[in-house]
């Protein structure tokens, strides 16, 4: 059961393309140091000699893993910084990617040397390719689940005092401000916002009811043709921020935070929807809660 639970830890990973084309890269070297130093099914006697050939199946590495990622984020559109994307969903993922790696291997090795291509042969370089990238794979995927679980649960507790202390403080920001929503003008009270949410050329803005009370707290939500950015900067100087790149958040108006591997994690009173606050905007916010 720990085990399941453990697996079913969200997993810290990223959209990003810099972060994907580094992660690439670091994977082709990894996979050339360790053919260097182990040599395995006899690479050391390539004709391109043992450097060389390493460096080719490094190069491989790094394209199949980057091309797999592209593929990933922008043809199938799964969302990695989700908080449903898991340890074992990772685990999958990556035994799908050296298995691409794999077949692409035993490619290059039938055009560049030669060998008979039959099904004893594809089994032993499937599996050494497995053996090769999925133990250290799968180590460092564990260490990265519990080392930033463990860090950003210590800082959601760091952040509860100064985050009780802002929601102590009486009154309520009640000024309207108009913002332009596509051919439309529309009224907001940044001070009864909760969280904007991005949903791509539209923005989902959480707000408090304006005839809620402290006894019956009654949530709406507004969609406007808008960017994110675009909110981002009507309400600078109203305390509310982003915190990823899809959500804006008021500081003032988080009833708790929690802290998973991925990041943070912000709940409000009146909805269970859940804001992120991913490990790229953490060190921000944790200043502005803290100011």
């Amino acid at each position: 059961m720990k085990l399941l639970r453990f697996l079913n830890e969200p997993f810290p990973d990223s959209n990003d393309l810099v972060d994907n084309i580094k992660g690439a890269l670091m994977s082709g070297i990894i996979i050339t140091i360790v053919l260097i130093a182990f040599k395995p099914l006899g690479i050391d006697t390539a004709p391109g000699g043992l450097f060389l050939t390493s460096l080719i199946y490094g190069g491989i590495t790094f394209a199949v893993v980057l091309i797999y990622q592209l593929i990933v984020i922008y043809v199938l559109k799964i969302d990695r910084e989700a908080q449903t994307w898991t340890l074992w969903k990772w685990l999958i993922h990556t035994i799908l990617m050296i298995l691409c790696i794999a077949l692409v291997n035993i490619i290059y090795g039938y055009m560049q040397f030669d060998f008979d291509i039959h099904l004893k042969s594809v089994i032993i370089i499937i599996a050494n390719t497995l053996l090769i990238g999925l133990v250290p794979v799968g180590i460092t995927g564990s260490i990265a689940v519990l080392t930033n679980k463990t860090k950003f649960a210590a800082i959601a507790d760091s952040l509860t005092l100064p985050l009780r202390k802002i929601n102590s403080k009486n009154g309520e920001e009640q000024q309207s401000i108009e913002i332009n929503a596509g051919n439309q003008s529309l009224n907001l009270m940044p001070g009864r916002i909760l969280f904007a949410k991005s949903l791509q050329n539209y923005v989902q803005v959480y707000a408090l009811d304006p005839v809620d009370s402290a006894e019956n707290v009654e949530v709406t939500t507004l969609t406007v043709r808008k960017t994110l950015s675009s909110l981002e900067t009507d309400l600078k100087g109203y305390g509310i921020e982003r915190c990823h790149r899809s959500f804006l958040v008021n500081k003032k108006k988080i009833a708790t935070i929690q802290g998973n591997a991925q990041g943070l994690k912000l709940s409000f009173a009146g909805t269970d929807q859940i804001v992120s606050v991913s490990r790229k905007y953490v060190d921000r916010f944790r200043q502005t809660v803290k100011r």
